[in-house]
Parts: C-alpha cells; structure tokens; sequence
C-alpha cells in the first residue's frame, strides 16, 4: 500500500511539473508565478499526507508482538 502511495504521488508530482515547463512557453509571468504557487502547495501539502500515511502504516507495532512480556 506505501508503495503504490509513493507511486502516484510521484506521478502526480511529474504531471504537476510537465503542465509548469508547458506553460512556462505561451504564459505571461504573472499566471506562470500563480501555478508555481499552487504547485509548490499542493506538493507540499502531497508530502506531508505522505509523511503522515507513512507514520501511519511503518510505525504500528503488529499484532504478534504486542504479547510478548
């Protein structure tokens, strides 16, 4: 399950950067700044989900030791 969490955000994170270059060559900077912006946020908010769900799924002791004294 992380794995396949790191795998689309990775793609999503690819796809977020080709629609930069892509624009970057028939916008003006001002709605060329506005995407980075709102790039920049969502990846950061896509790495902070990351790091949570991953703080989530490695970090819970299993079942079969939790009994052990």
């Amino acid at each position: 399950m992380p794995g396949v969490l790191a795998l689309y955000l990775f793609s999503l994170i690819m796809y977020f950067s080709f629609i930069t270059r892509y624009l970057q060559e028939s916008a003006n900077d001002f709605v060329i700044l506005v995407l980075k912006t709102v790039i920049y946020n969502c990846k950061l908010l896509i790495f902070k989900t990351a790091k949570a769900l991953s703080l989530t799924f490695f970090y819970q002791r299993p079942r079969f030791l939790s009994n052990t004294n």
